[in-house]
């Protein structure tokens, strides 16, 4: 499956949570897909562009390839919403940003795979 136009997966930062992936929007990370050791395997997590996640935004994947399958499907059903939030992120970013900042306040660093 492919995504929208604009949405594009990135390997995140490295983290403690182990390996994994996201997608992204103009470099702000919409979704997670990642690895946990042990009996919990392949988790996404939804909306991570939203401050201040929960559980109800967890989803256990039944492996690597059925949780991207699902998490391109999510971004596809949840599209035109991402990328208002996306862009009202920015905007309130930017309008946050200190006279000669090189970059948005706690901008995601992201780096598109090709």
């Amino acid at each position: 499956m492919t995504l929208p136009a604009g949405f594009h997966w990135v390997k995140p930062r490295p983290s403690a949570a182990g390996r994994g992936e996201a997608i992204a929007f103009e470099g702000i990370c919409v979704v997670r897909l990642w690895h946990r050791p042990g009996p919990g395997g392949w988790m996404a997590q939804l909306d991570c562009h939203r401050p201040g996640g929960g559980p109800e935004r967890l989803r256990p994947c039944t492996g690597h390839v059925q949780g991207r399958c699902g998490a391109e499907a999510w971004v596809w059903r949840h599209h035109q919403r991402l990328v208002t939030e996306v862009q009202q992120a920015r905007r309130l970013r930017d309008s946050l940003r200190l006279p000669g900042q090189v970059r948005a306040v706690n901008a995601p660093v992201a780096v598109v795979r090709r």
